[in-house]
């Protein structure tokens, strides 16, 4: 089994070093990330989000050889979601499991004031206002120098971000969750079973915005569960000639 994890606006693919090393499965773990940060610092900045998910399309062409599941975090999991519709489109192997969190459907009407054109101060107050900004970065002004156009081209990609028709439903399981102490609410999260042919398991979880990297070992267990019924499923049409 492969997992691949896509990480939050601002983010890069260290996000998730806290799941490094503690899944029970031996699995093959790759953490991409966007241009214009991390590994990638010296590439142009994406201010489309149909832009990065045909970054990421280019970047998994190597790992499509099933099984896998695919981990996104915030921007990462609508990210997950529009990759997931264009392989289905394009009738490439689909992910076996999508890990959603902490974001709303793609088709709910949000009210949350737009940032990335703020002057600096107020764009740090927006940034701050989803909870989870490290204390070491907003003590350094040469870090938050560093991170504002890279939160600002993620933010303005997510802000001018409108839903395109698609060819269908996306006919792959998945769970989505979201933090109770976030600012989103379970019916805008909700919302996304209209996108799916079957139901999402929906979850709410103890925590904000950033959970999954807080709870990486509650999230890792959960998705060892999904690979376990996986395996087993596998086992029993081998078994009963259904394969």
């Amino acid at each position: 089994m492969r997992i691949i994890f896509l990480h939050h606006a601002g983010g890069d693919r260290y996000a998730w070093r806290n799941y490094k090393g503690i899944f029970h499965h031996t699995v093959e773990q790759i953490y991409l990330e966007l241009p214009g940060r991390g590994d990638r610092f010296g590439e142009s900045l994406l201010t489309d989000i149909y832009n990065m998910v045909d970054d990421i399309y280019l970047q998994i062409q190597n790992y499509l050889d099933p099984p896998y599941i695919i981990v996104g975090n915030s921007m990462g999991a609508l990210n997950a979601y529009l990759l997931s519709q264009k392989l289905q489109n394009s009738h490439q192997t689909l992910p076996a499991h999508l890990f959603l969190g902490s974001r709303p459907s793609p088709s709910a009407k949000l009210s949350i004031p737009k940032i990335a054109d703020r002057e600096t101060e107020s764009f740090w107050e927006g940034i701050k206002s989803y909870g989870g900004v490290p204390t070491a970065l907003l003590q350094h002004k040469e870090i938050m120098q560093l991170y504002e156009p890279i939160l600002r081209a993620d933010f303005r990609a997510l802000e001018n971000f409108e839903l395109r028709k698609t060819n269908g439903l996306l006919d792959v399981p998945a769970t989505i969750m979201i933090g109770k102490e976030d600012r989103f609410s379970m019916e805008e999260v909700k919302l996304w079973q209209n996108l799916f042919t079957q139901t999402p398991t929906f979850l709410e979880m103890e925590g904000g915005h950033f959970f999954m990297y807080d709870d990486a070992e509650l999230i890792a267990q959960m998705i060892d569960e999904v690979i376990d019924n996986h395996d087993q499923k596998i086992v029993s049409s081998s078994i009963f000639g259904f394969n």
